[in-house]
């Protein structure tokens, strides 16, 4: 099985998990710890998350910023078997792990491919100024 678990900076990760279930209705396989917002930490939040897996299982530790403190607690843990650390998520990526996150197996070139994905639907957007704008649309 594939289990997920995102940890962020503030309430980061529990708001998109919220945003989860408005986009799919289910954000169930998702294990989520929002750090620095009380007493509890990440470590044991990651221990709690890891004790509840199996040797077999497929681990994807995610974090919202590369290099940040939670990226560094979970970095270690990325060298474990069938374990994969992801840093600096968007929900675009987060919705694709936990689609695959019914699915028994997933690949690091799959989860390469999400990440591209992901970056893609990150863009400026701008008004081609040759465009008729309607302004009651915003």
């Amino acid at each position: 099985m594939i289990k997920l678990f995102f940890s962020g900076h503030g309430q980061i990760a529990s708001g998109m998990k919220k945003s989860i279930d408005i986009l799919t209705g289910d954000s169930s396989k998702l294990v989520v710890f929002d750090a620095y917002v009380n007493e509890e930490n990440v470590h044991d939040a990651l221990h709690q998350f890891l004790d509840q897996t199996t040797s077999e299982d497929i681990k994807i530790l995610i974090s919202d910023m590369v290099g940040g403190s939670v990226n560094q607690i979970l970095y270690p843990y990325a060298a474990k078997s069938n374990t994969f650390l992801i840093a600096g998520v968007n929900l675009a990526l987060l919705l694709e792990l936990v689609a695959a996150a019914d699915r028994e197996d997933i690949t690091k070139t799959e989860i390469q491919d999400f990440i591209e994905q992901a970056k893609m639907s990150i863009q400026l957007i701008e008004i081609n100024e040759n465009e008729q704008t309607d302004n009651e649309f915003f």
